[in-house]
């Protein structure tokens, strides 16, 4: 599921969902615009959250414009 704004019935849990997504994908995008480069397992272990998430998070940011994976 990739986190996305929506007009949906927001609902605790799909609100609080996005709100993390949204959030951790703001972070990135500051820490790659610092550091020209990250890693995805430091974003595992600086988030807490799977390899997939991050997978995830970066796809999304990638087809946003927001960033390039090499």
């Amino acid at each position: 599921m990739q986190c996305e704004l929506r007009q949906i019935r927001a609902y605790a849990p799909a609100k609080a969902f996005l709100t993390e997504c949204l959030r951790r994908q703001d972070e990135i995008v500051r820490m790659i615009n610092e550091n020209r480069m990250v890693k995805a397992s430091e974003l595992m272990e600086q988030f807490g959250v799977s390899m997939e998430t991050v997978r995830r998070d970066l796809e999304s940011l990638e087809e946003k414009g927001y960033l390039t994976r090499t």
